[in-house]
């Protein structure tokens, strides 16, 4: 009498069993972790993974992209009932690779960029059209996504609806602007409104200002995209953050101060004047420089490798800023006695095992 109902409790147990739980907001230390694993398949620089598993088991590698862009590569991993996995590769040995980091003079996040002949890519990373981003990681987005999304339209035609979308150290600064393409492709209707992406930015540099970082922070608001930092590290200090008067927002009183000058008497007009341009044209002069050097020389290095590129029109801004909820790991005295300081080896605190370490103790 028992054997139907048993053979019905049975077989709904196996059916929740391989039903997948949606992907859940917030930072999860075991989901970071197994994500700095998935790193370990996908490393070009020695020394940077020993003492680190492999991907998780019950994950299959579903595809490697070709080396892409200026260097550039992700690595879709799937597994029943689990999210997708997207890794994008960080800087390798190779100085193509590095030129898509020293390229750091911003554009709009909305526009577009020739690649190549056949190769224009249209973008719209943030509405607001103050909005910069890093142009080297730019270009790497744009060739990355082109390969990606594809990928991301068959697994949503199969059912898929979660994916973890992760990167260390230039991997990281990329996936700031991946998470933006795919939200505005999600928009657009490309892809479905419904899809839920969570980002993982671990060890990453200064992805574009400080408008970018609003959209992208109120874009995946809810614990939705975290930017992963040892405190040891100074990679996520670049690139270099030049503030100048035209960065300010708008109704900043020192935006008006010409203006407020120019409301004074002769005498007191002389002296502001003067004290005004001390505290304004260095940084400016700065972010000049900044331009032509990180901007239209690189952009020489960028084309001998994309011959076919040309060179956009660059803001006259270089406010680089961090994004994402902040997730800080701090070392406490047995991360130092493993992971010493060393002028000899300026990437001590930023290899994978020193993140996986340190993360373990949260």
């Amino acid at each position: 009498m028992l054997k139907f109902p048993l053979a019905c409790l049975f077989i709904l147990c196996s059916l929740l069993a391989s039903a997948q739980i949606p992907l859940q907001s917030g930072f999860e230390k075991r989901e970071y972790l197994h994500l700095l694993r998935f790193n370990t398949e996908n490393v070009d620089i020695a020394g940077y993974t020993p003492g680190i598993e492999g991907p998780p088991a019950e994950y299959t590698l579903a595809y490697r992209s070709p080396e892409i862009g200026l260097k550039n590569r992700w690595v879709h991993w799937i597994s029943e009932g689990k999210p997708d996995v997207l890794n994008v590769r960080g800087s390798i040995a190779d100085l193509v690779s590095w030129v898509a980091n020293i390229y750091a003079a911003m554009v709009p996040a909305s526009g577009s960029l020739q690649l190549e002949k056949d190769f224009r890519f249209e973008y719209s990373l943030s509405k607001n059209p103050n909005a910069y981003v890093h142009v080297g990681w730019l270009v790497a987005t744009a060739y990355l996504s082109r390969d990606m999304l594809p990928h991301l339209k068959r697994r949503v035609n199969e059912g898929q609806r979660d994916f973890l979308l992760m990167g260390h150290s230039q991997g990281g600064a990329i996936c700031f602007l991946l998470n933006a393409f795919i939200r505005e492709q999600m928009r657009l209707g490309a892809l479905p409104a419904d899809l839920r992406l969570k980002t993982y930015c671990s060890a990453a540099p200064k992805p574009g200002n400080l408008a970018f970082a609003y959209d992208f922070e109120w874009a995946n608001r809810g614990g939705w995209a975290f930017t992963v930092v040892n405190s040891e590290d100074w990679v996520p200090e670049t690139p270099v953050t030049i503030q100048t008067v035209n960065d300010f927002h708008p109704l900043n009183p020192f935006v008006g101060a010409r203006k407020m000058i120019r409301q004074r008497n002769i005498a007191e007009r002389v002296v502001l004047r003067k004290i005004f341009r001390n505290l304004t044209r260095p940084t400016q002069k700065a972010q000049q420089k900044y331009e032509k050097y990180l901007g239209r020389m690189v952009s020489r290095l960028v084309r001998q490798t994309l011959p076919e590129f040309e060179q956009p029109r660059y803001v006259k801004s270089s406010m680089y800023m961090r994004a994402g909820t902040p997730v800080v790991l701090r070392p406490d005295a047995a991360y130092f006695e493993r992971f010493r300081s060393d002028p000899e080896k300026v990437f001590v605190h930023h290899s994978l095992e020193a993140y996986y370490t340190i993360a373990e103790q949260l």
